[in-house]
């Protein structure tokens, strides 16, 4: 089975049943008319068991550290209390690539 989704980021991520269960969601534009902004919409979940968590969560942080290496972000090592993002996405105008907060998980 091949199937893809687009995702634009996670809506939840939970423990339960002995699984980690994540809700994706992605934008979705409002009709003309209805105002200004995208609308969530749920798009996908994901239950893996907490082994594969464990590789996906490695997967992910050794992506992490190439995208960090190739200039995409770049380490903050202070964030500030009002940062809410942990990562900020580039754009062509930006003079640096984005600060990333240092999370440690317990």
């Amino acid at each position: 089975m091949n199937k893809n989704s687009h995702v634009d980021g996670v809506e939840h991520i939970a423990f339960a049943g002995n699984a980690v269960r994540i809700s994706f969601f992605a934008l979705q534009a409002a009709p003309a008319g209805e105002g200004d902004g995208a609308a969530r919409e749920e798009s996908a979940s994901l239950v893996l068991s907490p082994e594969a968590f464990l590789r996906t969560r490695a997967a992910f942080n050794q992506m992490f550290d190439e995208l960090i290496s190739k200039g995409v972000f770049k380490e903050n090592a202070k964030p500030t209390q009002d940062e809410d993002l942990a990562v900020k996405e580039t754009t062509e105008s930006d003079a640096e690539p984005p600060a990333v907060a240092d999370h440690k998980l317990n």
